[in-house]
């Protein structure tokens, strides 16, 4: 009785486990948001038992048709088994399993025949390697097996069977399993105890024993004795369900919709797994830079007389607590290759690696990688944290595969390099036995006494055993530089396994101040392959342009004094930069100082590589009261760079101020065509009706 008791058990839980291809549950029409029927048909009958929960979830999120169909293309590129050849295969043979099972399967059910459990099973697996049909054996009520092997790649057993038959004799086949059902379900005119097993299943090997092997377990070679297969009860209600989602990253989708409204079209269908590594570093000058890498899963080039290449376009967005934008870059990168080049890298992965320099503050970090060749793209999104106070802390611990000791880039500023030693991080923080693990690590503000007589400690140790494996301590007093710390650690005498890398601070009595970990893990090959890396240092101006990027992070914070100091260091280094110039001016009229952007841009704007500073020019004199002067320079950039509505609408304030309603409400008219989303320009140009004060414009 116990033992019965345990398998009813399981077979509820069994039975709540949701999104089961075999559920009886049918989803209507009214359970989903409201789609086009188009895209309704796709969803809840096309596709219903291969899509993944994100998926379905994303899909019903989409606003628009062209959203949707972009989301569908994704999708089948997602499962296309040979993205280079023209047609999908399985697309292709998903539909005709579709059209078979509605040809062959609904014949004797109300439902069509993808609804039904045949179809179901064909829909979601294919055509079984052999079907043995008992379905005149007296005794026995009709039953069918599906037998299907080398399925193992999607999570299903080696070799297993699908049974069928028909409860009580009649109307279309059902999906058997031995816990639900079991033997005493397929006899005729069974007298016996519903939950005696072993008696049914003995009735049925008299009749039929091939039948009575499949009524308790669906996998060959198992050992149930005469109790009914857990696995196979497992098989049918967790693992063939899910086996078309078995080799789907659903990411891409997640990616979808966070991203289609911010890249082209032409991108949203073709998102491409990564890996990636965000580190923030302080520099030697007390400044913190964000060191980042990513490598997508692959990269397109393009062949072109001979070479092969393209340009990757980085986007990159610092948005802080708030979602307010704290900073942006746009980067393009060329890659150009020749043959030999090209048979170099062909069957390495691609590193594409860069820095930036980032105030203090909680933000989060997104960048794109767009390959505009294949109109394929990437994202890192990261929540980062660049320390505010000057407490005494470990920083920056990561993990690295390769240490060149001689950069030729020695003294520039380039990701992951400090001072000539240059690093290549391993983002997945894989390593084999051949490998020496490179340690970074980063010891912040630490106290006097701890430099002089503390230590450093680094220790492996396995995450099973938790044993040390390896450990290594050196002085304080004998590294040059605290804040930059590069240790190696070779691996040939760890074992295949998972292990912890701990890194601590210990006083000259071996007392621990600060520690830290990181995982790795040791592969059982023999080498790993490593990116090849696209990583340049900054120009020769960086410097400047390092201030200037600070001093814009500043001035988006509302920060102004601190963005006046470095975006005015910037402009006296590089006094030639047109975008230093156009922000040192935004900053000065966000200050007032509308005389120094006069003195800054009247000289320049004769000039044509100065002619977008009309723009600032124009704002210090509306700001200042030179109305009249302000409208030229506004008209003249206008003519130089296209219609703006919110020039616009400075324009319309400047006639205003001059007493001209006719020229001012023309300009504010013209602003709303452009857009409509202003209730405020909207009520003051209705006031001016209100009070009677439009008149027809001068012909």
């Amino acid at each position: 009785m116990k033992h019965q008791s345990i398998v009813f058990l399981l077979i509820l839980i069994l039975c709540m486990v949701p999104g089961g291809a075999f559920s009886q549950k049918k989803e209507k029409k009214t359970d989903l948001p409201q789609l086009p029927e188009k895209y309704r048909k796709w969803l809840m009958e096309e596709v219903v038992y291969i899509i993944t929960p994100i998926e379905k979830q994303i899909f019903t999120q989409l606003g628009s048709d062209r959203e949707r169909e972009t989301f569908i293309t994704a999708f089948w590129r997602q499962r296309d088994p040979n993205p280079n050849t023209p047609e999908n295969e399985f697309k292709r043979e998903h539909y005709e399993r579709i059209d078979y099972s509605n040809n062959w399967f609904g014949r004797e059910s109300p439902e069509p025949g993808w609804r039904t459990d045949m179809g179901k099973t064909h829909i979601l697996l294919g055509t079984p390697h052999h079907i043995e049909r008992f379905e005149n054996t007296t005794g026995i009520y009709p039953f069918v097996t599906w037998f299907y092997q080398g399925m193992s790649h999607l999570g299903l057993p080696d070799a297993f069977y699908v049974a069928f038959f028909k409860k009580d004799g009649f109307g279309e086949f059902e999906l058997y399993t031995p816990i639900r059902y079991g033997p005493q379900y397929l006899l005729h005119n069974y007298s016996g105890s519903m939950s005696d097993y072993e008696s049914a299943y003995y009735k049925v090997h008299d009749i039929e024993p091939s039948v009575a092997n499949v009524a308790l377990t669906l996998i060959p070679n198992e050992k149930t004795g005469t109790s009914p297969s857990m696995a196979s009860e497992i098989l049918i209600k967790q693992q063939i369900p899910s086996a078309p989602q078995k080799k789907i990253n659903s990411i891409y989708a997640e990616k979808f919709l966070r991203y289609k409204d911010s890249i082209e079209v032409e991108y949203t269908a073709n998102y491409i797994e990564n890996s990636n590594l965000v580190e923030v570093i302080q520099g030697a000058n007390g400044l913190h830079f964000v060191h980042f890498l990513i490598e997508p899963r692959r990269l397109t080039l393009e062949e072109y007389q001979g070479n092969f290449g393209t340009t990757l376009e980085i986007v990159g967005s610092v948005l802080d607590q708030k979602n307010q934008v704290v900073f942006q870059f746009h980067r393009r990168h060329p890659i150009e290759l020749d043959r030999g080049q090209l048979a170099q890298i062909r069957e390495k992965l691609f590193s594409f690696q860069d820095l930036f320099p980032l105030i203090p503050g909680k933000y989060k970090l997104n960048i794109l990688l767009k390959n505009t060749v294949s109109r394929e793209f990437t994202s890192i999104e990261k929540q980062i944290t660049v320390p505010e106070d000057r407490r005494f802390r470990l920083q920056s611990i990561f993990l690295a595969n390769r240490l060149n000791e001689t950069s030729p880039y020695a003294g520039q500023m380039k990701p992951f390099l400090f001072g000539s030693r240059q690093l290549l991080p391993a983002p997945r923080h894989d390593f084999s036995r051949k490998d020496t693990l490179v340690v970074f690590t980063q010891i912040v503000n630490l106290p006097p006494d701890v430099r002089k007589g503390g230590f450093v400690s680094f220790r492996i140790f396995n995450e099973r055993s938790l044993k040390i494996d390896q450990e290594k301590s050196r002085p304080l007093a004998e590294i040059p530089d605290p804040e930059a710390i590069i240790e190696s650690l070779p691996l040939q005498e760890l074992l295949p396994s998972n292990y912890r890398l701990q890194v601590a601070v210990l006083t000259a009595e071996k007392k621990e101040l600060i520690v830290d970990e990181r995982g790795f893990f040791i592969s059982p090959l023999e080498g790993i392959p490593r990116p090849w890396v696209l990583s340049l240092p900054l120009a020769a101006s960086a410097n400047s342009q390092i201030d200037h990027d600070i001093g814009i992070q500043y001035f988006n914070r509302g920060d102004l004094g601190n963005a006046g100091k470095y975006l005015e260091k910037a402009f006296q280094d590089n006094p030639e930069s047109l975008l230093f110039i156009e922000d040192l001016c935004k900053l000065l009229n966000g200050r007032g100082e509308h005389d120094r952007v006069k003195t800054i841009t009247q000289p320049l704007v004769a000039n044509e590589k100065y002619i977008s500073l009309l723009l600032p020019l124009g704002d210090a004199l509306r700001q200042s009261g030179d109305f009249s002067g302000a409208i030229d320079r506004y008209h003249a950039y206008i003519t130089h760079f296209g219609l703006v509505y919110t020039l616009l609408n400075h324009i319309g304030d400047c006639y205003e101020r001059l007493g001209n309603l006719l020229e001012a409400q023309a300009a504010w008219k013209k602003s709303l065509e452009m857009n409509a989303s202003q209730p405020q320009l909207r009520k003051k140009l209705d006031a001016i009706k209100g009070n009677g004060n439009e008149k027809p414009p001068a012909k």
